[in-house]
């Protein structure tokens, strides 16, 4: 997802993801029920545009990094994987998980018919511990991957997982992924919100997110797929991602990858009050970490004139890549001619900055960071020809910012438990 040499193979694939001329981008959005929303031209008087005069930046002034230390449950004083991982998945969590599972189980005995050779009629309440063994069982089916389920309880030296086998039975582990519940299934939302059977989940696991760690002063937001092909009304389509079909999720994340907040699409749509869709998830992703001057990094299906100088009244910076139609079709910038390695930009009065450079196709970008200038500088890198690679700095610092969500992304594809 980042610009490689000016002259390099890997600029063409590169530049596909960056560029907002992109002809084949209106067909990498397909899914979304607001897609006229999210298409809206933000139009643009060219007359109220003039030269790019370069300033400094405001100081960020927040702290940042861990919260809440991880505590270690050792002698010793070790932090252990378990450690991290119980930091995010608290007591709490799993006591929601086994107080819904249970009165899951008893709605449906009371709800259903049972009938003598019922494997329901094996069922008990779960507890905490057991809870906490279930989960382990289903990070090592991440961890080793088998064609079916049924595998993991095999007495086949093939496939023989005696750390599984010694833990649950697989008929108990059955039933626990059967009732398994986060809410109670009588108190449904009077909104019908789509998500209502792992709404308390979400927010749990959200409030510990934001909670442990304090991100610096780049932030990355973008979309992301968990692969899914099964039934499921909010079920979406993206040609351009790795998963084409599945659940889509907005994300901020921090340069090291770390998630820091999120929001799953599910059609509905809820915009804040004078905002559409795509502004409102950038503000609401962005609750908390607004007025420090802190760098928001985004691709063009973000990106717009109207969202730059919002998050300006918030003293927060922008830097993106930008369709042309919402700069405006006759904007001077979009309609400007320029041969390759050429950087042309016009900024407004509010500091709102459009800058266009020529590669191998013309990259629109929208930047507010008052340093960024029209031209280019060297990246301490050359091609295949021996030349020195130049390039916008908005351009770097694009591509610096967007590590955060890829890694956010390679990181989940990492030992994933998904099954079908």
């Amino acid at each position: 997802m980042s610009f490689e040499g000016t002259d390099s193979e890997e600029s063409t694939s590169s530049l596909s993801e960056v560029s907002s001329l992109d002809d084949d981008f209106d067909g990498m959005h397909l899914e979304s029920e607001s897609s006229d929303e999210e298409m809206a031209v933000d139009e643009v008087n060219s007359s109220g545009w003039y030269e790019i005069e370069p300033e400094p930046d405001a100081e960020f002034v927040e702290d940042y990094g861990l919260v809440e230390e991880v505590v270690s449950a050792s002698e010793d004083n070790t932090i252990n994987p378990i450690d991290c991982y119980r930091h995010f998945i608290t007591d709490e969590i799993i006591d929601l998980m086994v107080r819904e599972t249970n009165r899951y189980a008893e709605q449906y005995s009371q709800t259903h018919e049972i009938s003598r050779r019922s494997k329901f009629r094996q069922w008990k309440s779960t507890n905490n511990q057991e809870m906490w063994k279930f989960f382990g069982i289903i990070i090592e089916m991440g961890l080793v991957q088998m064609p079916k389920l049924k595998y993991y309880w095999s007495s086949s030296q093939l496939y023989r997982l005696d750390i599984i086998r010694n833990s649950m039975s697989r008929e108990r582990f059955e039933l626990l992924l059967k009732f398994w519940h986060f809410t109670n299934n009588n108190n449904k939302n009077s909104d019908q919100d789509r998500l209502f059977k792992v709404r308390p989940l979400l927010d749990l696991l959200k409030e510990r997110f934001t909670s442990v760690y304090m991100p610096g002063s780049v932030v990355s937001i973008d979309e992301s797929m968990v692969p899914w092909r099964g039934r499921l009304s909010f079920k979406q389509y993206i040609p351009g991602k790795a998963h084409k079909y599945g659940v889509k999720i907005y994300k901020l994340a921090a340069v090291n990858g770390y998630t820091w907040s999120y929001m799953i699409y599910t059609g509905q749509q809820d915009p804040m009050a004078g905002l559409g869709h795509v502004e409102s998830v950038v503000i609401n992703l962005l609750n908390g970490l607004s007025g420090c001057y802190r760098t928001v990094v985004a691709d063009n299906f973000f990106t717009g004139i109207s969202l730059a100088k919002r998050l300006l009244e918030k003293e927060t910076y922008l830097i993106g890549t930008m369709r042309s139609n919402r700069a405006g079709s006759g904007h001077d910038v979009v309609q400007k001619k320029l041969k390759r390695g050429e950087v042309y930009g016009q900024q407004n009065e509010i500091g709102i900055k459009l800058i266009k450079w020529k590669d191998k196709r013309d990259v629109l970008m929208i930047s507010t960071k008052p340093s960024h200038s029209a031209t280019v500088v060297n990246t301490g890198k050359i091609n295949k020809l021996n030349e020195r690679i130049v390039k916008p700095q908005v351009v770097l610092d694009y591509n610096e910012g967007r590590q955060g969500t890829d890694l956010s992304d390679q990181l989940s594809t990492y030992h994933t438990c998904l099954r079908r």
